[in-house]
């Protein structure tokens, strides 16, 4: 046999969907309760981290600036030196100049000097030729010629000298130069100590 359900009673069923509308009345509390949690921990997780980063960022600002103030310091101390530098090389070219001046003042002072010594030396060569001439002259010359008392005994020698010519003799030739030093300065008791010095060779 079918056995027949009885219909379900209208106050159980009023009941069972009050209880329905309870329980969804709690979860959709529940669920904006943690909707609310949730934003607040979200905003506070910004905000933490946006603190955290501020303070990273004021941390590496700061370190920044040391770096920036040493940097700077390090600038400022290369300038001094590039200045010191610059004034020692200035320094260094005005004594390369001097030295350069004091080189070539030398050189001419020592070309000069060169100079005067070749013309001494010239002067010398002359005075020897000019010794040696007086020389030749005075041993192919009788000496009472060189040294002329009366004017008989100057003509005696001249004419001894022309008897030799006219008989086939050649006179002593000199050798004329132009005179380094005046001959008439030469005095008589400078060539007696010549002729003395010579015969004693």
């Amino acid at each position: 046999m079918i056995e027949k359900r009885a219909a379900p009673d209208m106050a159980s069923f009023t009941a069972a969907e009050a209880i329905a509308e309870l329980k969804h009345a709690l979860y959709r509390k529940e669920i904006e309760f943690l909707d609310l949690k949730c934003t607040y921990l979200s905003t506070r997780l910004k905000s933490s981290s946006e603190s955290l980063k501020n303070a990273k960022l004021s941390t590496e600002i700061a370190l920044l600036n040391d770096k920036n103030e040493k940097m700077e310091g390090i600038l400022e101390s290369t300038k001094r030196r590039l200045q010191t530098c610059e004034l020692q090389l200035l320094e260094a070219k005005s004594l390369q100049s001097k030295l350069r001046e004091d080189l070539l003042r030398e050189r001419e002072q020592l070309r000069m000097s060169k100079k005067k010594e070749s013309e001494l030396e010239n002067y010398v060569k002359g005075l020897e030729r000019e010794l040696r001439d007086l020389r030749a002259v005075r041993e192919t010359t009788p000496k009472n010629c060189l040294r002329p008392r009366k004017n008989a005994t100057t003509y005696q020698c001249m004419g001894k000298s022309r008897e030799n010519a006219d008989a086939g003799e050649a006179l002593p030739k000199i050798k004329t130069r132009r005179p380094l030093m005046d001959r008439t300065n030469v005095s008589q008791k400078d060539a007696d100590s010549a002729d003395s010095k010579d015969e004693k060779q």
